[in-house]
């Protein structure tokens, strides 16, 4: 049985980073040392933040029967193993309340061609580790309560070459390349994602993108050409949210990750996790003793559970790490014509992928790796069409992992009871070629070319689009027949490494179900208006709305970007001071739609977020 995956998708982006968007990174502090030949900029953000649940856990999306009245509504097939989170918050309690500080400091020798920049953040959560259920572990307290790292610490060299600029840079740093601008898994493939940070109401973006050890070299060359080139030296991958932390779709990923639970009585289904049964054992509350949920999983792997009442099994999982050294590396030409006024780029990547694929081993546990001598192969461009700036991209990976559900007998049903293969090692993903394409457009609007404006009193909009396709040619929902330690199996897609199942079965049980298609399309679009001094005197306040929809298919991976019908709708306030010493705002955020009680894990999710900031 393989085990949900972290959600993590555009839809989830948008609806948090909202807020987040709006801090400045406007410099606080300005210095100059020896007239002029050492120039300094020092800024620092303070922020205080919240996110707050506006719905109890649903039934059809958790697994505990003694938790929230649900009895037997509660989903165990489906969500026994994952529910850690969702049931760890209720209804009008605050998933987080932290106070974070980002600072940077940048420093300039123009009379050498110098610059050096160090940047760092840490954040402490009063509310994260408050859980209702199931403690935090140490490790995923490290991750959502207190967290302290340095992010970019580099030097650069400018220079000439032949008359024309270029520079090298050397350190922890971030590449941003590609025209996407909400879609993921495009060109921009470069750095890692911290996904938690992502989603705490008030974050930066520059809190959550992951520099990593580069070299690189950037330069413009004749005619209107210019490249770029970086070498990484060392591996990062995505961070997720912790098990048991507000936005944790599985109790096994991530920090804290726990045994997943397969009910003995029928192996397609999920059993109930260690907190049901802690509870069920020694009632309410029993599940938030650390030692007494650690013998209950202890028992879980050794098969204490198997039996009648809870038919229940542990399976250990582990993660494989790939080599930290090795390399990765990307080229990009960019040409910008002089006849008008466009850019054009071309990008060759060879990298490690940042997300994990999934195999069922031989000796009955999970393991979670990261496949390494990926390559992608990508042109985009940006241009003006009338009012609007248009961007688009397309990219192409000859190998990417899809990911896909357990091994069955080949012709034989998806139904682990009659029809499971056992003594192999069961690998969950299978590279297929990958295209990618996405567009998108902005357009700014002023009162004078866009009078419905006054009719909303406003000075100025924006609104912007996007629409990202993902196809894997060649990919059949039926699956794929293959050989693994000289036995035929036939696995079939499994987007997001969710639990999908054939409730209809003609077993007259849940058997399991194939789910993600050669192509997916996902939209997001997002309008805001802007009133400039005229409600608050010396405040620009931005009200705003982002729509997210997965329009067409399920993305066959682990991050499962678009999955049909899945909606999201973030409403937002935005407050900035002028100049912008002060920023503040809140969002309310709301899940819906997909397919059954999977297509959406978010859909009891809806919460508040608000924050402020002082920047110095």
């Amino acid at each position: 049985m393989e085990p949900a995956r972290i959600i993590r998708n555009a839809t989830v982006l948008i609806a948090v980073s909202g807020t987040g968007a709006a801090v400045s990174s406007a410099y606080g502090y300005d210095f100059t040392v020896g007239n002029g030949a050492l120039q300094g900029s020092w800024v620092t953000n303070l922020t205080a933040g919240a996110g707050i649940r506006t719905k109890n856990p649903s039934c059809s999306l958790t697994g505990d029967p003694n938790a929230f009245g649900c009895g037997a509504a509660a989903n165990t097939n489906q969500w026994g193993y994952a529910d850690n989170g969702d049931l760890n918050y209720r209804k009008g309690q605050p998933f987080s309340t932290y106070i974070s500080a980002t600072s940077e400091l940048l420093l300039k020798m123009p009379g050498e061609g110098l610059k050096f920049m160090v940047r760092g953040t840490g954040m402490y959560d009063f509310l994260a580790g408050n859980t209702n259920r199931t403690p935090l572990s140490s490790t995923a307290a490290a991750q959502v309560v207190y967290n302290a790292q340095l992010l970019d610490l580099w030097a650069q060299k400018d220079f000439t070459i032949g008359g024309r600029n270029a520079h090298v840079r050397l350190g922890n740093q971030v590449i941003n390349w590609g025209e996407s601008m909400f879609a993921q898994s495009g060109i921009n493939a470069t750095n890692s994602i911290d996904v938690q940070k992502l989603l705490i109401p008030g974050s930066q973006l520059k809190q959550a993108l992951l520099p990593a050890p580069m070299a690189s070299f950037a330069a413009d060359l004749s005619h209107g050409f210019s490249t770029e080139a970086y070498y990484q030296f060392q591996w990062n991958g995505n961070r997720y949210p912790p098990v048991g932390s507000y936005w944790s779709v599985t109790n096994g990923f991530g920090r804290g990750a726990e045994p997943f639970t397969i009910n003995t009585g029928n192996l397609n289904v999920t059993g109930p996790s260690a907190g049901t049964i802690a509870n069920a054992l020694g009632g309410p509350g029993t599940a938030g003793n650390q030692d007494t949920l650690n013998a209950i999983k202890n028992g879980l792997v050794n098969g204490a559970f198997a039996g009648p009442p809870f038919n229940d099994i542990g399976l250990p999982s582990t993660t494989s790490l790939p080599a930290k050294y090795r390399p990765q590396f990307g080229v990009k030409f960019n040409y910008s014509p002089r006849a008008f006024d466009a850019n054009f780029a071309f990008y060759y990547l060879n990298y490690t992928d940042k997300s994990p694929v999934l195999a069922s081993l031989a000796n009955g546990t999970e393991q979670w790796s990261y496949l390494g001598r990926r390559q992608l192969f990508g042109v985009s461009a940006n241009f003006g069409l009338g009012p609007w700036a248009i961007g688009t991209e397309l990219s192409y990976r000859p190998r990417d992992a899809v990911a896909l559900s357990g091994c069955y007998g080949a012709g034989g049903p998806l139904d682990l009871n009659t029809n499971g293969v056992a003594g192999v090692d069961c690998q969950q993903w299978v590279d297929k070629k990958k295209f990618q394409y996405d567009i998108n457009g902005l357009l700014a609007l002023t009162r004078s070319e866009y009078p419905f404006l006054k009719l909303l009193g406003a000075d100025s909009a924006a609104l912007t689009w996007e629409l990202t396709w993902i196809y894997y040619p060649g990919l059949s929902s039926s699956g794929v027949t293959r050989t693994i330690n000289g036995q035929t199996v036939t696995q079939v897609p499994q987007t997001g490494y969710l639990p999908w199942l054939n409730n209809g079965s003609a077993a007259g049980y849940p058997i399991g179900m194939g789910q993600g298609t050669s192509s997916s399309v996902g939209a997001t679009i997002d309008f805001n208006w802007t009133y400039d001094g005229s409600l608050i005197p010396g405040w620009q306040v931005t009200p705003g709305v982002t729509f997210s929809d997965g329009l067409y298919g399920y993305t066959p991976t682990f991050t499962a970007n678009y999955m049909q019908g899945a909606k999201s709708v973030n409403v937002y306030v935005l407050f900035n001071q002028n100049p912008p010493n002060w920023q503040a705002g809140i969002n309310f955020t709301a899940f819906w739609g997909g397919h059954n009680t999977v297509g959406q894990p978010y859909a009891d999710r809806n919460f508040v977020g608000l924050f402020v900031t002082r920047n110095f």
